[in-house]
């Protein structure tokens, strides 16, 4: 692919200048794939036939702690550990992604080559270290979505930028404080005070014959309107067996301190059993 036969959808193009290149070269202590820097400097940011984003040198450094936590907890591509093992992949640095999630890395210990991580399958894929000709084929192999022969270029909406750069990139949270970390922590506490066991053990009163319970949800619960507040809460539904009428919710709630359940009827299936039950 020549940078200079892709069509630009309209202008202006949000360009990289070759120093920001450079900078991120020396930061990390690498040199980045031929065509990277021709790509950034000529067409800059924005979406590459519809389907690629190439990553420009602010958002691989932005990101690039977040992206190496997240493949370094979900491995996926198992098939492929002799080509590109978990323990290399972490060093890697993502140089582009599709709309559908497959992602463009590179590692400076394999500078002949860059590795495409798709989303769907667990099975690496090795191109050439050509960057212009990896985004090609990303778009027109039919390997990641149905080939595009198209070479059109839509540039990030320069209404989004100030001072030459984007929008504030989005959050990175610290070391242990993700969302998974988080409900991680979460999990553990539970555990350790046998919530569930405990819940289980309060449910058992309302259980009458001919009903089965099932969980709805547990988790972490602030600012709720719930009459214990914050705390640990476990919430089942009790239903009637034959009809699989809903017949009330029963909570458990529990924190350091104090630990209680509550059991909310449904008042109208009750009554809907009732009258089945009479006819």
């Amino acid at each position: 692919m020549n940078v200079s036969d892709v069509n630009v959808v309209h202008e202006p193009l949000v360009l990289v200048a070759s120093s920001e290149v450079d900078a991120l070269e020396s930061d990390l202590w690498i040199k980045l794939p031929p065509g990277y820097h021709e790509f950034v400097t000529k067409l800059g940011e924005g979406e590459l036939s519809g389907f690629v984003r190439v990553y420009s040198p602010r958002q691989i450094r932005d990101e690039l702690p977040e992206w190496r936590r997240r493949i370094g907890r979900y491995w996926f591509w198992k098939e492929s550990e002799e080509l590109l093992p978990k323990e290399r992949a972490i060093e890697c640095v993502i140089l582009a992604d599709t709309l559908n999630g497959d992602e463009l890395v590179y590692h400076q210990g394999r500078p002949e080559s860059l590795f495409v991580m798709p989303r769907d399958t667990n099975t690496v894929t090795e191109l050439g270290n050509d960057f212009l000709v990896a985004i090609d084929w990303m778009c027109s192999s039919g390997e990641l979505t149905e080939p595009i022969s198209e070479r059109e270029f839509e540039p990030l909406d320069a209404s989004s930028m100030q001072d030459g750069s984007a929008e504030a990139a989005p959050a990175i949270d610290p070391e242990g404080e993700t969302l998974d970390d988080l409900i991680g922590i979460c999990k553990a506490w539970g555990k350790r005070r046998d919530v569930r066991k405990l819940a289980k053990q309060d449910l058992k009163k309302y259980l009458k014959p001919g009903c089965k319970s099932q969980k709805i949800y547990e988790g972490l619960l602030w600012e709720g309107d719930g009459t214990h507040g914050d705390g640990y809460v476990i919430a089942y539904s009790i239903d009637d067996e034959a009809t699989r009428l809903q017949l009330s919710t029963f909570h458990f709630h529990k924190t350091d301190e104090c630990q209680g359940s509550g059991y909310v009827p449904n008042k109208v299936n009750q009554q809907k059993l009732k009258d089945m039950k009479q006819k």
